[in-house]
């Protein structure tokens, strides 16, 4: 959702808000009730969020970031992992050590 600015004009205060295109308007009422808010025109950010195939098939954002997690940690294994080590040449998600210290458990992901 797209993050907009804008400026009071009652005390030339700066409000950010997330508005979908269907709400937004170039101005709107000021929270003080006395006058309204001009729009800031600059860049914008975007809220990151999942995708709508991602939100049909039922993936949480605990879950996306789960996944991310594996691949970096499967791929500093390969990257520390001796050549002829199984960790090197697999293609798997392996977790061993976090789970055995303690720091990951299963209902984590």
């Amino acid at each position: 959702m797209p993050l907009y600015r804008f400026r009071c004009t009652c005390d030339n205060s700066i409000h950010e808000l997330h508005l979908t295109i269907n709400d937004y308007k170039s101005t709107i009422d000021c929270p003080c009730g006395k006058g309204e808010m001009k729009r800031i025109y600059d860049s914008f950010a975007t809220k990151e969020g999942r995708t709508n195939n991602q939100k049909n098939l039922g993936a949480t954002e605990k879950r996306l970031d789960s996944g991310r997690w594996m691949k970096e940690e499967t791929k500093k294994r390969k990257n520390h992992a001796p050549p002829d080590s199984r960790e090197n040449q697999s293609n798997e998600y392996w977790l061993g050590n976090e789970f055995k210290k303690g720091d990951k458990k299963l209902t984590d992901f």
